[in-house]
């Protein structure tokens, strides 16, 4: 073991270990009654994080990956929100466009209890006259990981629409659909309308799988509706609720088909500001990249869902930064 890199996240974090070749030796990830991802680790001691606590956790999560071989002495490498402002250090930003070269050279130290650790920056888009800021914090190490050009999406509470272009990160863009979805669902009428129990739990603020025939086709309809309409969201929101009060949607239907027109328009502007698109590259869990795939085949676009890409990416850029 020569290289530990960690992708250590708002909710959990998993750590990799590898040898000289880059080659995968163990993987680690914590435990729920052990949670060390930024937020959860707040949640469970019921207070602010120190240095030291982060420590003790990334000492558990290294204990778990080496077993007996210490790791005290092995580079370490962390992406992700335990370079934010509420995790370990603030890392910062890198501007945009980026690569592992570039992204190497911003990388930060800082002490976890008895380990040494740099934390890898996130990125940000410049701000341009008339154009908003964007950020993002792991997904970059995500993307990098791949080692393929094109559009990535990687979907999630916030989306985000990624370019890559030779090795580059062009540019990028978040959509707030997943926490929208999660917030209409739980503090808005339409929640109230469709609040019969679901066998589908939530994920990232977006219902899991589609499936019964009846979700799918509200889901497919949410997006159908989208496609046609794209600037029309405000008014297609309240006619979730309308669909229901006519009794043309289900409780369930209902919401599989709100969800279908929040990734609907989602996809809508982000196709609205490129080219003609064919193929994405998803990177996400298994149930949300197949939300995206049914969405994307609506606009007659070809969807690759790609594995764990974090862990090249952590590999690439320690090895930019000459960690290894």
């Amino acid at each position: 073991m020569v290289f530990i890199g960690i992708d250590w996240g708002t909710s959990s974090a998993r750590a990799y270990a590898f040898d000289r070749q880059g080659e995968i030796l163990a993987t680690a990830s914590d435990l729920p009654e052990q949670a060390m991802g930024v937020q959860t680790l707040r949640q469970r001691l019921g207070r602010e994080p120190t240095s030291n606590d982060f420590g003790a956790a990334l000492e558990t999560l290294l204990g778990a990956l080496s077993g007996s071989v210490s790791a005290r002495h092995v580079p370490i490498l962390a992406c992700g929100m335990i370079g934010s402002k509420q995790g370990l250090v603030d890392a910062g930003y890198s501007p945009c466009p980026t690569s592992p070269a570039s992204l190497a050279t911003h990388l930060v130290q800082a002490q976890c209890g008895p380990f040494n650790l740099w934390i890898a920056p996130g990125l940000r888009m410049p701000s341009f006259t008339g154009v908003l800021p964007d950020f993002m914090r792991g997904e970059e190490t995500q993307v990098l990981g791949a080692q393929v050009d094109g559009l990535f999406v990687l979907p999630g509470s916030h989306s985000k629409w990624i370019d890559v272009n030779q090795g580059l990160i062009t540019q990028f863009e978040t959509h707030f659909s997943g926490e929208l979805f999660a917030v209409l669902k739980e503090h808005s009428i339409l929640g109230r309308l469709f609040a019969a129990p679901s066998s589908e739990p939530a994920s990232h603020g977006i219902p899991q799988p589609v499936f019964t025939h009846e979700q799918s086709e509200a889901f497919l309809r949410g997006i159908d509706t989208a496609k046609k309409h794209p600037q029309n969201l405000l008014q297609h929101l309240f006619s979730t609720r309308a669909l229901g009060l006519a009794g043309q949607l289900t409780a369930a239907g209902g919401e599989s088909f709100l969800s279908g027109l929040l990734i609907g328009h989602e996809v809508c502007a982000a196709l609205s500001s490129r080219g003609n698109i064919t193929e994405v590259h998803l990177v996400g869990s298994p149930q949300l990249c197949e939300r995206y795939t049914q969405a994307l085949e609506r606009f007659s676009i070809k969807a690759h869902t790609l594995g764990n890409t974090s862990a090249l990416g952590l590999w690439r850029l320690g090895c930019a930064a000459k960690l290894i």
